[in-house]
Parts: C-alpha cells; sequence; structure tokens
C-alpha cells in the first residue's frame, strides 16, 4: 500500500514508528518543571 501526499509517497507495506511531540506550555511532559498550582 503507498500513502501518496503531495509532497510525497510512504511505502506502508513494512512497518514504521511515528510518534506525537507535545511541546506546549500546559503540556504534562515537562516533567512537571512548569508547574503553576
Amino acid at each position: 500500500m503507498i500513502w501518496q501526499t503531495a509532497r510525497f509517497a510512504m511505502d506502508l507495506s513494512r512497518p514504521r514508528i511515528m510518534g506525537i511531540v507535545n511541546a506546549t506550555p500546559d503540556s504534562f511532559s515537562d516533567g512537571g518543571l512548569h508547574a503553576t498550582a
């Protein structure tokens, strides 16, 4: 299976690793360093 976009094509016949980075100020991913409560 090929996933086609306007800029590229990605072959999905093999597994891929993807992730989401949540780096907003209210994110829980900061380890509590910027807690305001």
